[in-house]
């Protein structure tokens, strides 16, 4: 999914992070009641003073995504 379409679906970044990192927010997240998305980094969107460490070795990053659990009736 595209950022676009994720931020209209509800989800909101909440952090980059590699492994074991990603599987601890993740955890996290949904203990407080989030659902959770995981996308890969995409090295043209970053920006600022991290760009370089995802040029690098972006892969191994991932975007932790989170929206409130949605109640059906």
């Amino acid at each position: 999914m595209n950022r676009e379409e994720l931020e209209k679906g509800g989800w909101e970044s909440r952090s980059i992070a590699d492994e074991p990192r990603v599987r601890e927010l993740v955890d996290l997240y949904e203990s407080l009641g989030f659902e959770t998305h995981i996308e890969p980094v995409r090295p043209e969107e970053m920006v600022g003073e991290c760009t370089e460490c995802f040029e690098s070795d972006y892969k191994k990053y991932k975007e932790v995504f989170t929206r409130r659990k949605r109640i059906l009736t």
